[in-house]
């Protein structure tokens, strides 16, 4: 995990804000993540995905915990499959959930964060607005 000190002289050298830097660190724990799956050639499904992203995120190292396991839910007429993650911070854990589903033969993905799990909670709320256009599947 990158300490406080690595957070402040990163923003000080780029002229960032510190929680910048932190969200850009944790992204790239995500991308690491995916990164590290084969994709291969046939058509991979929401629920392989969020259920091979997991152990990839629980690596020694990595500032994200997966908590529990991957679930079904509905959003918009769609079914995607939710992970929910704790990610560690220096200044603090953070909770987070990832929301997939396959549009088409590719993955759509919903990465929320929010600093308490009530703040999460409300924020995938917002996704229940969600509308996809008809005849698209």
């Amino acid at each position: 995990m990158i300490d406080r000190r690595e957070i402040l002289e990163a923003a000080s050298a780029f002229s960032l804000l510190p929680s910048i830097v932190e969200k850009d660190y944790l992204l790239g724990w995500m991308l690491a993540g995916i990164n590290a799956l084969e994709m291969q050639p046939v058509p991979i499904t929401a629920e392989s995905y969020i259920k091979a992203i997991g152990p990839r995120f629980s690596q020694k190292g990595s500032p994200l915990e997966v908590r529990g396991s991957p679930e079904e839910h509905a959003m918009g007429g769609r079914t995607f499959w939710k992970q929910d993650i704790l990610v560690h911070t220096a200044s603090g854990t953070a909770c987070a959930a990832q929301f997939v589903a396959t549009e088409k033969g590719n993955l759509l993905m919903f990465s929320l964060s929010a600093p308490d799990p009530k703040a999460l909670e409300d924020l995938e709320k917002t996704l229940e607005s969600i509308h996809f256009l008809q005849g698209s599947s």
